[in-house]
């Protein structure tokens, strides 16, 4: 598989797992940063949010690894940008959902989502939820109370590692 490579998945409630095993991505245990904060690759951190609470395992309905050459906003790999990038379907929300994006440090999130931020105007609602070097953004169209669900998961799976 190249580079070029644009990996998609459409998973039925809790099988991000199986689907990742399918094309050889191992599972990242306890990853941390030179900053002490849980990083990975996005795609484990979305099956470890999905391992972590049922609500997520149930509506996350599809799923897209990128690439450095598939990442359409081209930041993937880039200096100060994040390195591994996953975007998901929530299937209250579908085809919209989610993403999760690396980064090398908490320093790169935050200038990330001040981007975000500043880009607001011309881009739909967003939640963000970031820790250590982790940015998950989720669909506005998701309801306050579920994209809270997602946010909580994010934190205890960092927190527990």
């Amino acid at each position: 598989m190249t580079d070029r490579h644009l990996i998609t998945f459409r998973v039925r409630c809790g099988r991000v797992a199986a689907a990742l095993a399918l094309i050889g991505v191992a599972t990242v245990v306890n990853p941390t940063s030179a900053y002490g904060q849980s990083t990975g690759d996005a795609a484990t951190i979305l099956q470890q949010l999905e391992q972590h609470d049922a609500q997520v395992a149930a509506n996350v309905t599809a799923f897209t690894i990128y690439t450095s050459a598939s990442d359409p906003e081209r930041l993937l790999g880039t200096q100060h940008q994040y390195d591994s990038k996953v975007t998901f379907a929530d299937r209250r929300v579908a085809p919209a959902g989610g993403s999760i994006e690396v980064f090398q440090s908490p320093a790169d999130l935050a200038a990330r989502v001040a981007h975000l931020q500043r880009s607001q105007q011309a881009l739909p609602h967003e939640y963000y939820y970031g820790v250590g070097t982790i940015l998950l953004r989720l669909s506005g169209n998701l309801p306050p109370e579920v994209a809270a669900v997602y946010g909580a998961a994010l934190r205890d799976i960092t927190t527990q590692r």
